[in-house]
């Protein structure tokens, strides 16, 4: 058997070295990348929990009050803001039947008076509309509703 020379296993041992360096590398970058992707899953799972969390607050009961004020403030925020004035009465004209259904159901779940009070008088009709009969309604807000 013939050996091979000196220079030969010089470069043999070279490539070999450097064939180690580059499974060490390829290996150290497969670690990280690896580290990288979990947290990013850790990251994903972290913001789905808390949307889920967001998701079953929403759909807790709401407190009357907030409900209330929330009804309120998308009938028409200025309702909101002539009662922190003083003014407590008040007569929406233009409403929906729906509109005016939910203010009175709120109102008599709100059956202690506690944050606003539906007049209870004939409805003011306006006439019909493109969401059907409109209408308005009188009522007053207590004090207790604007703390």
């Amino acid at each position: 058997m013939q050996s091979l020379p000196d220079t030969s296993l010089s470069i043999l041992n070279t490539i070999l070295q450097w064939v180690a360096i580059a499974s060490m590398a390829l290996g150290l970058l497969a670690a990280i990348g690896s580290v990288l992707v979990g947290g990013e899953i850790g990251r994903r799972q972290e913001r789905a929990q808390i949307e889920a969390e967001r998701k079953i607050a929403e759909l807790q009961p709401k407190p009357l009050k907030d409900r209330i004020l929330t009804y309120l403030n998308a009938l028409n925020p200025q309702i909101l803001e002539l009662a922190k004035t003083g003014q407590r009465k008040f007569q929406v004209q233009i409403m929906t039947d729906a509109q005016v259904a939910d203010l009175q159901r709120l109102c008599e779940e709100d059956s202690k008076r506690q944050f606003v009070v539906w007049t209870p008088t004939t409805n003011i009709m306006i006439g019909t509309g493109g969401s059907g009969t409109q209408g308005g309604i009188r009522f007053a807000i207590t004090d207790e509703l604007l703390k």
